[in-house]
């Protein structure tokens, strides 16, 4: 019994949330969808810009794809400053990174395009930290 009180379960949430100007943050091990969404509202409210706030990916263990990259870039053109963050949801960590870096060069120059972090849905994997408050 007491094993199965620590016992990760076998269904694990995650999510991502960011804003533009690089900030975000990665969310695993969720017990409930629900759980992790409320976490992901809650962040963007108490951390982030509420407007510029962005609920982007639900991960799920048992999903296809179910490790996310987050990538930024920031970049200057005869507009002016810009900057823009993306995510991808894949199957496996480096496709996950590889891809949020191809979806950041679709808006941004891709050699201004960064990975921040990649991690899948139970914490495996993880490459950069899982939260970021420039």
């Amino acid at each position: 019994m007491a094993y199965l009180r620590t016992a990760i379960p076998s269904k694990s949430w995650g999510g991502v949330v960011y804003d533009s100007k690089g900030r975000y943050r990665l969310f695993v091990n969720g017990a409930t969808r629900r759980e992790v969404v409320d976490k992901e509202l809650s962040y963007c409210q108490n951390n982030l810009e509420p407007k510029q706030c962005r609920l982007d990916l639900i991960l799920q263990t048992t999903m296809a794809g179910n490790c996310a990259g987050i990538s930024h870039a920031d970049w200057n053109d005869e507009k002016g400053g810009h900057s823009s963050s993306s995510t991808a949801r894949r199957p496996d960590i480096k496709t996950a990174s590889d891809d949020a870096i191809n979806v950041c060069a679709k808006v941004a120059p891709r050699d201004s395009c960064k990975l921040l972090a990649a991690v899948c849905t139970d914490g495996s994997s993880q490459t950069g930290a899982l939260e970021r408050k420039p």
